[in-house]
């Protein structure tokens, strides 16, 4: 199972980069919230994320990422994160 840093930092990059796409280019922002829920142990060593933005605002921005093993449709974890928009 890879270790609790990898779980916590691996959704966040994958969110911010989903949010950018989203906005169409560069737009700073900081986390205001992150929350994991951890589903079952991973299968494989391979984790890959589905990043959604739910709600891109002007100030504030929401998403969710779901975590799977790489040779899984099933889901391993699931993050809900909130950034505000600077």
């Amino acid at each position: 199972m890879p270790s609790n840093a990898l779980w916590n930092t691996h959704p966040h990059p994958a969110m911010m980069i989903a949010i950018l796409a989203a906005s169409r280019g560069y737009r700073p922002m900081t986390t205001v919230d992150q929350t994991t829920h951890f589903m079952r142990a991973v299968t494989s060593a391979d984790v890959r994320a589905d990043a959604r933005v739910v709600r891109l605002g002007r100030t504030m921005s929401f998403g969710r990422v779901t975590l799977f093993g790489a040779t899984d449709t099933k889901p391993v974890a699931m993050v809900s994160s909130a950034f505000a928009m600077l």
